[in-house]
């Protein structure tokens, strides 16, 4: 009798380690989805905080620019609020889910030059800006903000005092 030369796998070794290595794969790749998933909802809420937090930046910066005098003040309403200093009349609105910031210069020499209007934040769902005199010296300036992009959802309030001289 010759001897059989047992080299290799019998095929029922064969398929149990296909359905280990399948059952392996399967898992390691619904981890690397799920991970996949985390990484773009962080990035998505980083994106939408440096968003919101920039465009309260920028709202900051024009309020301390902005004159202390009450009659520099020309509007305020829930959804928009403008001032006026030196030539350049500043007005922030929120119109149709977004917060524009439109800044004229009323000076004659560029009397020709339109107001540049910029969006400085989408995805607004509600905004609410507010001016109230605290005493003789002192505006404050308050702005409220709710965005959503995708599932996040944030808020911002900042508040801006302006000393009189």
């Amino acid at each position: 009798m010759k001897k059989m030369n047992k080299k290799g796998f019998s095929l029922l070794e064969f398929l149990v380690y296909l359905a280990i290595c399948s059952i392996v794969s399967l898992v390691l790749s619904q981890w690397v989805v799920t991970l996949i998933k985390d990484r773009n909802n962080i990035r998505l809420k980083n994106s939408t905080k440096l968003s919101l937090l920039s465009s309260m930046d920028c709202f900051t910066r024009d309020i301390y620019e902005a004159p202390s005098e009450q009659s520099a003040w020309q509007d305020m309403q829930k959804d928009l609020l403008s001032w006026k200093k030196g030539t350049k009349k500043i007005k922030y609105s929120y119109i149709k889910n977004s917060i524009y910031r439109i800044v004229k210069n009323n000076s004659l020499l560029l009397s020709h030059q339109k107001a540049s209007k910029q969006i400085i934040l989408d995805n607004v769902i509600d905004c609410i800006f507010s001016l109230k005199k605290q005493d003789e010296r002192v505006i404050v300036a308050t702005i409220a903000l709710t965005i959503q992009k995708g599932g996040c959802k944030c808020e911002q309030k900042r508040t801006a005092y302006i000393q009189s001289q």
